[in-house]
């Protein structure tokens, strides 16, 4: 289980380029099923660094709508959503990639070769 500091900490890191992607007042232990995940903080980051953070929905070059860190779940063209929505979206993703590598690589290996597989 990962430490709500860590969690906090990642959740409140702000890149350049980036929005924030959580409220000052939001709380990381309360978003759904953090604690079940097994990605580490720096498969988190890479991922959201890579990703970036865009609450204002827009179209990738495949014709799909995203917003968030990367989520085309549920999108809805010109509809924004708030900072914590992106990081609840983030992590109802990346907790749907865990159960899916499970299933298609079930055997045991290093946290780093877990997180370059998310």
């Amino acid at each position: 289980m990962l430490d709500v500091r860590v969690v906090n900490e990642f959740l409140y890191r702000r890149e350049k380029h980036l929005h924030v992607f959580v409220h000052a007042e939001a709380n990381a232990a309360t978003l759904m099923g953090f604690q079940q995940q097994h990605t580490s903080v720096e498969g988190l980051k890479l991922i959201a660094d890579y990703e970036g953070c865009r609450l204002k929905p827009y179209p990738c070059d495949a014709g799909k709508w995203i917003d968030g860190i990367g989520n085309m779940a549920g999108v809805v063209p010109g509809k924004t959503i708030t900072e914590r929505q992106a990081a609840g979206n983030f992590i109802t993703n990346v907790l749907r990639v865990e159960a899916a590598l499970v299933r298609c690589a079930a055997v045991r290996m290093p946290p780093a070769v877990y997180d370059a597989l998310m």
